[in-house]
């Protein structure tokens, strides 16, 4: 009796801009298809693209771990034993982080002992998924692919913030046959000031948990389309160095209107 699903492999595939590349459902099923006629034991597919920024997977996660965070502000408790019996006032909210999808993957290359793809030059390629791309106008900060993580109807998108491998089997001649790669990506979704920063800003302020890996070029960038306005988001929230706000701090965002007019 064949198992549902068997053959439904997850991959990582670079997430086009909106409204251009194929569409997340394409990939599934291109993916699907080309799986449907191959036998395998436990999951196990041949050899499947490895390279750029497109990753398949042998071996599904065994688990995903999805995570987010929100933040408040409280104000002190006061010493003197008068204030202390006065009811303090109830926490402010300032704001919530972005999610986050945590999974490890197993690679094992140990099928062909001579000869087999080297799981570090594997490693590597996920790896350089967190370098910024070179080929970006200079008007904009940085920023490594977008990656949208799917399998089956789950998909995450956004960026690959940490991969940590650790190998377990080697060759003969030292090459890596096998490791674990735990993967964590933070969720990266599409605002229309950030498709198009001339069209104006949301009404008001709100606020932003900084991340691992952040800094407020990046952060302006996400907001308004323009790594510039990060002097705006240090001017209002009081930040000497744009490059040294811990993860977990909270940033205010100013309108568009406002971020032009402090820049």
């Amino acid at each position: 009796m064949a198992i549902p699903g068997k053959f439904e492999k997850a991959l990582l595939k670079e997430s086009p801009a909106a409204g251009g590349g194929p569409s997340l459902g394409d990939v599934a099923g291109a993916l699907a298809g080309a799986a449907a006629g191959v036998g395998g034991i436990g999951g196990l597919l041949p050899d499947l693209p490895w390279e750029g920024r497109n990753l398949s997977f042998k071996f599904n996660p065994d688990k995903l771990v999805l995570s987010k965070s929100a933040s408040f502000h409280e104000q002190p408790r006061p010493t003197s034993q008068q204030a202390a019996d006065k009811t303090p006032p109830p926490p402010q909210y300032v704001g919530s982080s972005n999610r986050t999808l945590s999974f490890g993957i197993f690679l094992d290359e140990w099928d062909k002992p001579i000869g087999g793809r080297d799981v570090t030059e594997m490693v590597s390629t996920l790896q350089k998924l967190m370098d910024p791309a070179t080929d970006k106008p200079s008007d904009h900060a940085p920023l490594p692919p977008r990656m949208s993580f799917h399998w089956g109807s789950f998909v995450f998108t956004g960026y690959i913030t940490k991969a940590d491998a650790t190998f377990t089997l080697f060759r003969s001649d030292g090459s890596a046959a096998r490791a674990d790669v735990s993967i964590v990506m933070t969720e990266h979704i599409d605002t229309p000031g950030a498709q198009n920063p001339t069209s104006g800003g949301p009404a008001g302020r709100r606020a932003r948990q900084m991340v691992e890996g952040d800094n407020l070029q990046l952060l302006s960038y996400r907001e308004y389309g323009k790594a510039g306005y990060w002097r705006a988001l240090a001017e209002i929230n009081g930040i000497d160095d744009p490059l040294s706000v811990r993860a977990g701090t909270s940033v205010l965002i100013p309108s568009l209107a406002d971020a032009r007019e402090l820049r």
